[in-house]
């Protein structure tokens, strides 16, 4: 994963909290959030438990915190094109922030669309705000898709694309290309 958390943050994050978030995002993934410890966590992180308690007082706390600093960042790419609305604009901003960030968006998936978390409020926010985000470019609801679907589908064709394949699937470009074709043609939407 290396600095991917680093490189998703929109804000300055100090460097504990860098170090926090990395090793968070990759024991979430590889270990899921119940088998990963507070401890494993400060361990990765090479800080002291204490420190990592005092920071987030639980392991709810650091999930809420992970999340919400992702998504801000991913809705502020978002929000970097929004004002053009164009289809491919879009597409392209999702595409590359899941193909580019592949850990995080991993875990914001496994996170988004369960509803039995302590965090589950922040995780209902979180796709309240991708549905609006959605709906300024188009109206998937009109076709009977929620927007957080478009999103997902979007997003996960980024998670695809970096995962390390044995054959050439097309280049990213193609990809956003016949993603943005699959919209505009279900939607009547189209890029200029």
């Amino acid at each position: 994963m290396g600095q991917e958390v680093a490189a998703l943050s929109k804000s300055v994050l100090d460097a504990k909290t860098l170090a926090i978030f990395e090793a968070a995002v990759e024991l979430f993934g590889a270990k899921d959030y119940s088998g990963t410890t507070m401890e494993e966590i400060a361990l990765r992180a090479g800080i002291a438990k204490g420190t990592l308690f005092y920071r987030y007082k639980s392991k709810e706390k650091l999930m809420e915190s992970l999340l919400l600093e992702g998504i801000s960042t991913l809705l502020g790419h978002i929000d970097s094109i929004s004002a053009s609305s164009d289809v491919r604009s879009f597409v392209e901003v999702i595409f590359r922030s899941s193909y580019d960030f592949p850990s995080f968006t991993a875990l914001l998936f496994a996170e988004l669309w369960r509803n039995d978390r302590p965090w589950a409020k922040v995780t209902k926010e979180i796709a309240s705000k991708l549905r609006s985000k959605v709906m300024e470019v188009f109206d998937p609801w009109t076709l009977g898709l929620d927007p957080i679907i478009v999103f997902s589908t979007i997003s996960l064709s980024g998670l695809e694309a970096a995962r390390p394949q044995g054959e050439e699937i097309g280049s990213i470009d193609e990809t956003i290309v016949a993603l943005c074709g699959a919209i505009e043609r279900m939607t009547g939407t189209f890029s200029n």
